[in-house]
């Protein structure tokens, strides 16, 4: 595989203008915390994706960043006039929690400013927050996505059981709603077998789907051997065709490069069919990239 040139779409990267956002998260005082954080405390651009000889970037997704909550369209804006080489999607936040008719209004002025760019929304409910799941507004915020054709961005620790089954009650009654669970569910060590149990939970629903990212998020020096081993589980349980390879960026540079990620998925040595699914073609059909079809291999 490493003498050809692959096309990739990255569906999950980060990109700050420390000069114009808030990304209260980014801030030295808030969590998360960390004596590496300064790795990811400055401005970031699409000129920062650099990839070696053995990949093309093809397209990106851009998922929210904290920008500005309060006014989400501030990013989407941003994004608009800085990325300019790279067929792009936009995942923004909204408040999921929100009762319908506020939900439905932010979302119908995000859309009538940037409706080719905004394919869906993320509202992260890890940790504290993971109750968020059960509001009693989720329901009918995740119905008026699914009759806009959006994407809800899932991001939670999906060992938790109670809060997967959820997950699942939501999908098995929104058919037509697209779920993307961000950076493997969260996986750990020290819940793998919970997350396992999660995994199988979720294999039944096939409009649910797995972006495989964050591994730096646990581990700064995880070992390709994990890498490997959750990526195939998934691919076993779910099948290739809803399991996507990201990137996380910048977050990866906590541990390695950009490059250096991507390249380490390819060492994988994937089957050539799975390879073409996972880096490329179940992200431009997710999220409706306008990328150039790849060749296939």
């Amino acid at each position: 595989m490493v003498n050809k040139k692959y096309k990739i779409i990255d569906p999950h990267i980060h990109l700050f203008d420390l000069s114009k956002g808030q990304y209260q998260w980014l801030h030295p005082n808030n969590p998360p915390f960390g004596s590496d954080k300064h790795i990811i405390q400055k401005s970031f651009t699409e000129r920062d994706l650099t990839l070696n000889s053995h990949f093309t970037l093809e397209g990106i997704v851009h998922i929210e960043a904290g920008f500005d909550n309060e006014f989400p369209i501030k990013e989407i804006n941003l994004l608009k006039s800085t990325i300019t080489q790279t067929p792009f999607k936009a995942i923004a936040f909204i408040d999921m929690a929100l009762p319908a008719k506020k939900f439905n209004a932010q979302l119908t002025h995000l859309q009538s400013h940037c409706k080719s760019l905004l394919i869906g929304i993320r509202h992260i409910m890890e940790g504290d927050d993971i109750d968020l799941i059960f509001n009693e507004n989720i329901l009918s915020n995740l119905t008026t996505l699914a009759e806009k054709n959006l994407i809800f961005e899932a991001q939670f620790e999906i060992h938790d059981l109670k809060s997967t089954e959820q997950l699942t009650y939501y999908a098995n009654n929104l058919p037509n709603l697209k779920i993307v669970i961000n950076h493997c569910g969260l996986v750990t060590k020290d819940k793998y077998h919970l997350w396992q149990r999660a995994v199988t939970i979720l294999s039944s629903l096939s409009n649910i789907h797995i972006k495989c990212s964050g591994w730096e998020m646990d581990n700064r020096q995880y070992e390709q051997l994990w890498l490997q081993k959750i990526i195939n589980h998934l691919i076993n349980s779910l099948g290739e065709n809803r399991i996507m390879l990201a990137s996380n960026f910048p977050l990866c540079l906590f541990s390695k490069s950009y490059t250096d990620l991507w390249q380490s998925y390819l060492d994988l040595n994937l089957p050539n069919n799975i390879w073409q699914a996972i880096s490329f073609d179940n992200a431009k059909d997710i999220y409706r990239v306008a990328a150039t079809p790849s060749i296939r291999v």
